[in-house]
């Protein structure tokens, strides 16, 4: 909902007049532009449509949470190359934000922390909670620096 929704009529509102107003050079990425200037076509219909579609969803999401302390998720699910960006700058940025992006959209809190690495590759876990739950998931995510390494000779 994100990139492909009526939401990013907000980022338009925000610096539209200014991308509309630059001429395109190194100090204005031509991807996110691209992105912000085709929210100026978003009928007003799709915003309203996507808000309610949010709130099922919000509420959903609520649900699914329950009373427990935190949604333990993968920060990101994967390393893309430098030439995977390239080719597919907003596909890749939307297959990175997959535990991200719902996050500000649904209006929940959350926190990232390292976790270890993969293949020599570092990644790192995400908390999340309800709103306004940041020092718990914070207090949480100490605790994660105290579980052992997973490994060959420790699984």
């Amino acid at each position: 909902m994100l990139y492909g929704g009526a939401f990013v009529a907000e980022r338009y509102t925000a610096v539209g007049a200014f991308i509309d107003g630059t001429p395109a050079g190194p100090d204005l990425d031509p991807v996110v532009a691209r992105i912000i200037t085709a929210a100026r076509d978003i009928p007003a219909h799709r915003l309203f449509a996507d808000q309610a579609r949010l709130a099922v969803l919000r509420t959903a999401a609520t649900a699914a949470l329950g009373d427990a302390d935190a949604l333990l998720l993968p920060a990101a699910p994967g390393h893309p190359t430098l030439a995977e960006v390239a080719a597919d700058p907003v596909g890749t940025n939307a297959r990175l934000g997959r535990f991200t992006s719902s996050t500000n959209l649904l209006g929940l809190c959350a926190v990232a922390a390292p976790a270890g690495e993969v293949d020599g590759l570092r990644f790192g876990v995400m908390l999340i909670g309800p709103a306004h739950t940041d020092e718990r998931l914070a207090r949480i995510a100490t605790l994660l620096d105290r579980v052992p390494a997973m490994g060959p000779g420790n699984s």
